[in-house]
């Protein structure tokens, strides 16, 4: 019982994910076998009123627990605190008492409710939730009007953001002969991508050749194209995983011509946003999710000059970040940025991009 305790309560610091939930599996099934009968102490903690309630009402708590830690996340809380907790909490425990004595104890009951209307009512509810999820998924998720995020639920799109992203695939390619333009290698996986749509979106695209690569240790060519680049940005991905100097080293890349484009982030989840009220809608900012700046620091104190820090450029003293540009949203999944986000970033980036390709500004 210990031990399932401190797993609940302080699992972060506790062994790794993927041991934690065998060692949970071992501690309940020991509960179980144990005859707690014969111990006062494992009688009083197993069958106090409170555990019983809480067993009876265990379906209902797990039935509830996750539909209103999502919603409150989505609707009405950026990041989950103390207090919030505890408020969640006693809405879970009220919602579960209330199912649990005008649903699940009714429906179990074969005096009172028989096979027929159990199985009516399922039905009828399965045909109204799959076919209200069916047209959610039919139309992208898309389900009315987004005008910060450019999309009308009349001609939605789905992965409308993803596919903005993933085109960048199409530069995948080693550079032509073509004459008079700049060589920019751009290694790195979505968020390489993010940073070669800002190039695209800047006023330099017309004097520059893209070349992108996503996993350049699986790349045949890669060697000769980073030997024909001008310029490499190398993005950091993501924060957990930066290549450090050792693994630049093994690609080849020219160090004097290399530059490594940072992280970003944009808060813990779009929901928050999309579902503000407020009149300063458009100003709305935030802190980023828990590690994102003291990593940036950290690769910026690592590569000096050849950094480029994004997060320097919108970041306040409150160490906020912006949500909109002017009254489009930067990022949609808080990640990754949208079409009006990399115009946003290659406008921020105008003389950073002329200094590193030498073009004029």
């Amino acid at each position: 019982m210990v031990g399932l305790i401190l797993i609940l309560l302080a699992g972060d610091i506790l062994p790794p994910n993927q041991f934690l939930l065998p060692i949970a599996i071992i501690l309940t099934l020991a509960v179980i076998v144990t005859q707690n009968e014969n111990s006062s102490i494992s009688s009083f903690l197993l069958q106090n009123k409170v555990s019983v309630a809480i067993g009876l009402m265990s379906f209902s708590l797990y039935m509830w627990h996750q539909v209103i830690l999502a919603f409150s996340r989505y609707f009405l809380i950026q990041k989950l605190q103390l207090e919030h907790v505890a408020l969640i909490s006693i809405a879970i425990v009220i919602l579960s008492v209330f199912s649990y004595h005008a649903i699940e104890r009714p429906f179990r009951n074969k005096n009172k409710t028989s096979t027929r209307m159990v199985l009516s009512v399922l039905g009828f509810l399965f045909v109204v939730t799959t076919s209200s999820s069916l047209y959610a998924y039919w139309k992208g998720g898309i389900i009315r009007d987004v005008p910060e995020l450019g999309i009308t639920k009349t001609d939605a799109v789905r992965n409308i953001h993803a596919k903005y992203n993933a085109r960048v695939h199409d530069y995948n390619k080693p550079f032509s002969h073509k004459p008079n333009t700049i060589k920019v290698l751009v290694v790195g996986d979505s968020f390489g991508r993010d940073w070669v749509n800002v190039l695209l979106e800047s006023k330099y695209r017309a004097s520059i050749e893209i070349s992108y690569v996503f996993r350049p240790f699986e790349n045949q060519d890669f060697q000769s194209r980073a030997d024909t680049a001008d310029v490499t940005f190398y993005s950091t991905a993501q924060r957990e995983n930066v290549e450090n100097a050792e693994n630049i080293e093994k690609l080849g890349i020219d160090t004097s011509k290399l530059f490594v484009v940072g992280t970003k982030n944009f808060g813990i989840n779009s929901g928050y946003f999309y579902n503000y009220s407020g009149d300063d809608y458009f100003q709305q900012r935030t802190l980023m999710e828990d590690g994102y700046l003291e990593k940036n620091e950290e690769l910026r104190q690592k590569w000096g000059s050849r950094y480029i820090d994004l997060i320097a450029k919108i970041i306040d003293e409150n160490n906020t970040v912006p949500v909109f540009t002017n009254e489009k949203f930067i990022s949609q999944d808080c990640r990754h940025l949208t079409k009006a986000g990399a115009i946003f970033f290659s406008r921020l980036f105008e003389n950073t991009l002329s200094k590193i390709l030498k073009v004029q500004a």
